[in-house]
């Protein structure tokens, strides 16, 4: 079994994360992609809405989605949502299925400051996205911590998909200013937002 993990805040998930996991797939023909909402990501504190809505924000985006599904691994662990303990957790339940890692290019730059990279290396294919602003320079020079078939790896497995802007930022200050959503997340997403009076 080939499964993919895309984890995030998704505060809240947008259609850019759904096509992430739709590409890589496609592109790393993988059986299923796990969308796992953080509890409490370690680098965003501020302006989360509760861990519940957010699970039922992505289980309602990913209904009727071939090949997707949702995991509430993190939401259910107390403490901080460390990928490499996920990362670990999965690989103990799932012991026949190898293991995609599905991370933007902007937090390819900062994996260094993770806990334990080396270790999260050694679980998972790290499949990095390709995101705006955001140049993927795999060089020995930009990433000491790689070894050199570390870094040839994550090279042949990028995925590149369309430049996208969306940001959950914008989604919840156009949810403040009143205005439309909609071509931002998907329309079961903009019902719970409204229904939840989320980010206001």
């Amino acid at each position: 079994m080939r499964l993919g993990i895309l984890g995030g805040s998704f505060n809240p998930l947008h259609n850019t994360h759904l096509e992430v996991a739709r590409r890589a797939r496609e592109a790393h023909r993988l059986d299923q992609v796990l969308l796992i909402p953080a509890a409490s990501p370690p680098h965003k504190t501020t302006d989360l809405a509760p861990p519940s809505d957010r699970l039922a924000m992505t289980e309602l985006a990913c209904q009727g989605e071939h090949g997707l599904g949702v995991s509430a691994i993190e939401i259910e662990r107390e403490g901080p949502s460390y990928t490499v303990d996920t990362l670990d957790e999965l690989a103990r339940t799932h012991p026949e299925a190898e293991l995609f890692f599905l991370m933007g290019a902007d937090s390819l730059q900062e994996f260094h400051t993770w806990r334990e990279p080396e270790r999260i290396l050694r679980l998972a294919r790290i499949v990095v996205v390709n995101r705006p602003g955001y140049e993927i320079e795999l060089t020995k020079e930009q990433f000491p911590q790689f070894s050199e078939a570390d870094l040839l790896r994550i090279e042949r497995d990028q995925v590149r998909m369309p430049p996208s802007s969306i940001r959950a930022t914008d989604v919840r200050e156009a949810v403040r200013a009143g205005r439309s959503t909609a071509d931002w997340v998907p329309p079961c997403v903009s019902s719970y937002i409204q229904k939840r009076r989320l980010y206001l």
